[in-house]
């Protein structure tokens, strides 16, 4: 019991190191020089998706080039690398909508994590007829949706890292998720930003359950 209860608190363990680095990524959300576009803005943000994608798709190629143990190592880093840029698109995208004054933590979340969390954002963000509706969460609430993605994280990545092994393939495999990922995470936001966005005073704080709904 004991033996367990050290290594889930473990900071060095993988589920507690990617739940850091995607803390670090929500805790500052970037500015945009995009400028809100009344005419066509779906041409402009799909511009703005498909280049994330395709520098998302490089970064994660290029970060998976060591082989075995060595491109292990650069699985936190990559994943870094890949919300940095999809939390950069997500701005983009709301400042194209003119609703860079709606993108808060949770609507950056919700974003970025809809994928494999679709409870936990549900729990957030909940869709309205054409409205979406956006609550607070507590600080509680918020590390516990971190802590879930990094366990369910560092599953998946296990699985992952095995094309790592495979030297230009593995890093062209590892690419095209990444491209996949970032299209699915741009669609959310934008389908987020042109809606009708309210807030919700009632702050989440009780125990979120967690289930894992993504295909990849």
């Amino acid at each position: 019991m004991t033996k367990k209860s050290t290594s889930s608190n473990d900071s060095s363990s993988p589920q507690n190191r990617i739940a850091t680095a995607l803390q670090s990524v929500l805790s500052q959300l970037p500015s945009s020089e995009e400028t809100h576009l009344t005419a066509s803005p779906e041409v402009r943000v799909k511009a703005i998706i498909d280049a994330a994608a395709w520098n998302a798709s490089m970064a994660s190629a290029s970060l998976s080039l060591p082989p075995g143990p060595w491109g292990i190592v650069t699985i936190i880093p990559e994943l870094l690398t890949i919300w940095k840029i999809q939390r950069q698109m997500v701005a983009d995208i709301a400042a194209v909508y003119g609703k860079t004054a709606s993108l808060n933590q949770e609507a950056m979340m919700y974003c970025l994590l809809k994928q494999g969390a679709t409870v936990t954002m549900a729990t957030l963000v909940t869709r309205c007829g054409t409205k979406y509706l956006v609550k607070k969460a507590s600080s509680k609430a918020i590390q516990q949706i971190l802590s879930k993605v990094g366990i369910s994280l560092s599953q998946k990545l296990i699985s992952r890292g095995i094309a790592r092994f495979v030297p230009f393939a593995g890093a062209m495999c590892m690419g095209g998720f990444s491209y996949r990922d970032t299209q699915k995470v741009g669609k959310t936001a934008q389908d987020l930003f042109s809606a009708d966005i309210q807030f919700d005073n009632t702050t989440v704080n009780e125990p979120i359950e967690v289930t894992d709904t993504s295909s990849h």
